[in-house]
Order: structure tokens, then sequence, then C-alpha cells
């Protein structure tokens, strides 16, 4: 594909990848936990955005995922601008949801860093054993490249993630202990859908042929 044509799969791709990117940034804010193990709600979607990750990076090479990275940062930061000036707006007399709007978006700020910094470091850890194991295995084995890959970017993502996000709010170790739960969690999430990740993939390489 020309580096100068935009593709209806990139294009999809693209938006895929922004939106979960910025709902996940809501969705870290609550803490949970699943079978008995500390997660953020998060950890039910982030794990798409490396999904889609890996399909660009497969299918139009590292640059282009580097290029959607980017692109969804600037899109996050301007959701997050403009909730900061709806949190500065005086709220009126009569309305009783200031307080609870204020500590949910209050956060969001030192969230979307810990997010962004973190899908900085695990996504290009990611994309970039990913494109590498391209070059060497000549194309081959995508299943074992993404899981690699993903076996890669997830703890380094998990763990810059948690030091920014709830250092000084939580206990240290609790913090470490959500990072390696959420980074195994979120490999074993990957691992179980890589098979349709796959078949996505596939489908994808067609479309473009054809297209």
């Amino acid at each position: 594909m020309s580096d100068t044509r935009v593709s209806i799969p990139f294009t999809v791709l693209t938006v895929i990848l922004c939106v979960c990117f910025i709902t996940d940034g809501f969705m870290e804010m609550k803490l949970t936990t699943i079978a008995g193990i500390p997660l953020t709600a998060g950890f039910l979607i982030f794990p798409i955005t490396y999904i889609v990750n890996d399909c660009i990076t497969e299918l139009y090479g590292f640059r282009k995922a580097v290029f959607v990275t980017m692109l969804t940062f600037i899109v996050h930061l301007c959701v997050v601008f403009l909730l900061q000036v709806a949190c500065w707006l005086p709220a009126t007399g009569t309305w009783e949801g200031e307080e609870h709007f204020q500590f949910i978006f209050g956060l969001a700020p030192r969230i979307t860093i810990a997010s962004i910094l973190g899908f900085i470091c695990g996504s290009t850890a990611n994309a970039f054993t990913m494109d590498l194991m391209k070059r060497c295995l000549e194309g081959r084995n995508f299943k074992l490249r993404a899981f690699l890959s993903t076996c890669v970017g997830e703890p380094v993502d998990a763990f810059v993630f948690f030091s920014i996000a709830f250092t000084g709010l939580l206990p240290f170790a609790e913090v470490m202990a959500m990072a390696c739960a959420q980074a195994v969690g979120k490999i074993v999430y990957e691992a179980c859908v890589l098979p349709v990740t796959h078949c996505v993939v596939c489908r994808l390489q067609c479309m473009e042929r054809m297209d």
C-alpha cells in the first residue's frame, strides 16, 4: 500500500484505537477485583488497544503504528482539556453532582499522563518487537509474534501506568501487585483472543489486496 493512500480498514482501525484508549482512560479510575485479583475496570477494554496496535503494525508497518499512537494521544489530550474546562466552570446552586464530577474528572489529567506515558513505552515496545520479529521471521508466525510482542509491551505499560497513576494514593506494594496482576491478566486476555486477531489480520490483508 502506498504511504500517501489512506484505506478504509486503516481508518477504521485508527478510530477503534482512539475510542478504546480514551474510554480506557476513564475506566482506569475505578478499582475493582476480578476473581479476587485487584484490577482497574480498564482491564476490560485496554487489551483491545494492543490487539489493534498489532493489526496496524502487521498490515501497515512500524511507522504507521507510531503515527496512529501519536494521533490517539492528541485526541485524548483534547478530550481531557475540554473536561477540565467543564470542571472550571461554576456550578449552579441547584446541581448536586459537582463534588462527584470534580472527583472523577479532576483525576483525569493524572490518569491521562500515566496512560499516555505507559502506552508510549508499552506500545512502542510492542510494535518494535512485532516489526523486528516480522523481519527476522520474514513475515511468518503471526500468532507467535503477536503473543511475544504482547509479553514485552504489556508489562512495560502496566508498571509505568500504575507507578504514575497510583503511587501516593495507594501503598506501593499494592500498586506493584496491581501492576503485576494487570500485566499477566492482559497477556492471558490477548492470548485467548489471538485466533480472532489472526482472522481479522488475514481478512484485512485480503481487503487491502482487493482495494
